[in-house]
């Protein structure tokens, strides 16, 4: 986890350009990064949570069921949706209710969210590329294909493909930067 923690300490850092070298980096598994950095965050919140309602009802951590009507395992189920939701949305104070104020979780929270909102932004400069130009960049970024087999399934040579996909990675760039700051604007 350490090395998620380090890319979302890099990435809060990062200026645009650098970000996008950063998912195109990571782009096979950079949503499952995220989703594995949201989850040990949700963890971490959610025992803050526990522990410090604990401390204040100066519980000793003798639990005893008096009802029979709890579902511990529903309710805790319900309560991961809930804080994985808010922290997606970038809901900070309800993610935050309860567990430690910490400027580090806000960061991590907001961080987040932007990586989530960037990497779609660069989904959605790929789909203006030409399908062969998208088919072809999509497959390099996931590593399903390198260029000398781009190379040979259009009939072209290794420099030329290798050109033709900085290029298109160049115009997914310029467009991917205006999407990015457009959804800033927007607050997304």
């Amino acid at each position: 986890m350490s090395d998620a923690r380090s890319i979302v300490k890099i990435y809060a850092e990062a200026e645009d350009f650098k970000r996008i070298d950063i998912i195109f980096e990571h782009f096979d598994n950079f949503i499952r990064l995220v989703e594995m950095f949201e989850e040990g965050l949700r963890d971490t919140l959610k025992e803050e949570k526990l522990y410090n309602k604990r401390n204040e009802r100066g519980d000793i951590g003798i639990r005893v069921q008096t009802s029979g009507c709890s579902d511990p395992t529903g309710n805790s189920a319900a309560g991961n949706i809930d804080l994985l939701n808010d922290m997606r949305i970038g809901s900070i104070v309800n993610a935050l209710k309860g567990a430690d104020e910490d400027l580090d979780h806000r960061i991590e929270i907001e961080t987040l969210r932007i990586m989530r909102s960037d990497y779609f932004a660069i989904i959605k400069a790929i789909e203006h590329l030409r399908p062969r130009q998208r088919a072809e960049l999509t497959d390099a970024l996931n590593g399903t294909r390198d260029i000398s087999t781009i190379a040979d399934d259009s009939n072209s040579g290794y420099e030329a493909t290798k050109h033709r996909l900085n290029r298109n990675r160049s115009k997914v760039r310029k467009l991917a930067i205006v999407y990015m700051r457009e959804d800033r604007r927007k607050g997304a």
